[in-house]
């Protein structure tokens, strides 16, 4: 075993992916940080392989991904949401979440081409109309006034298919893709057995009931990739192309 180093944010959407990371290994680390973060480390070489946004991927063609596990949702994910402080028809300002460019570049595929609204995407507007907020905060959130759009969900009836948000990643030149794709793979099978404890645990550090964390890990998240989920994947980075977002968001 060589020495590795993984590196992924220390969200409860992805616990099951990453948490049994350095059981694989004695010669394993891993580090945690926000999902905009570790690029940087992957293409700078500090890091062997990262568990990233798919937008990332999109912009560096000398990453390659593995096609088994990722993070994705087929259909409400819950914690990916556009929160509206006015009705969808009056949006004008967005207000992007700085750790996730995925997840602002889906509220502005879903925007333009389901609610047919072409809005600003900003950062740190006073007042904007809308904010794009993820993870445990998305989670936890009180409903807007106007309308929580669920950008899974929408990203589902749009298209009809799954939303991949992360994928682990490797530079193409890495030498040791066989022995982190048996890595990431094992942790993975490990991670979703132990989604109940996962659970518990996330239960009594953030809150909310196990049931509440199980049904989030096992029916709005899914981990094991299919065809139709690597079929969203690629529609999103044609949509993104077409519509000529990708070099807009960069580190965005």
């Amino acid at each position: 075993m060589h020495n590795l180093h993984f590196a992924a944010a220390p969200y409860s959407n992805s616990a099951p992916l990453v948490d049994f990371i350095k059981q694989q290994g004695n010669d394993i680390k891993i580090t945690h940080g926000p999902p905009s973060s570790h690029i940087k480390e992957l293409l700078s070489e500090k890091v062997d392989c990262a568990l990233i946004p798919v937008v990332h991927l999109f912009e560096n063609p000398c990453l390659r991904y593995f096609n088994n596990f990722g993070v994705a949702a087929d259909g409400p994910v819950r914690s990916v949401l556009l929160k509206c402080n006015k009705p969808i028809d009056e949006l004008a300002i967005v207000n992007k979440d700085p750790s996730s460019a995925t997840s602002n570049m889906l509220a502005q595929i879903i925007l333009q081409h389901y609610f047919n609204q072409s809005v600003e995407m900003c950062i740190n507007s006073i007042a904007p109309d809308g904010n794009v907020i993820i993870g445990d905060k998305a989670l936890f959130s009180e409903k807007s006034k106007y309308q929580d759009v669920d950008l899974a969900d929408y990203w589902k009836k749009l298209t009809g298919l799954p939303f991949v948000f992360a994928v682990w990643a490797v530079r193409k030149d890495n030498k040791h893709v066989n022995e982190i794709e048996n890595i990431i793979t094992n942790s993975a099978v490990a991670g979703m057995k132990s989604i109940p404890s996962i659970a518990q645990r996330y239960s009594k550090e953030i809150g909310n009931t196990q049931s509440f964390w199980e049904e989030y890990l096992t029916t709005n998240i899914h981990f094991r990739f299919n065809e139709n989920d690597l079929k969203g994947l690629e529609l999103f980075r044609e949509m993104l192309c077409v519509n000529e977002m990708l070099s807009s968001y960069v580190d965005a």
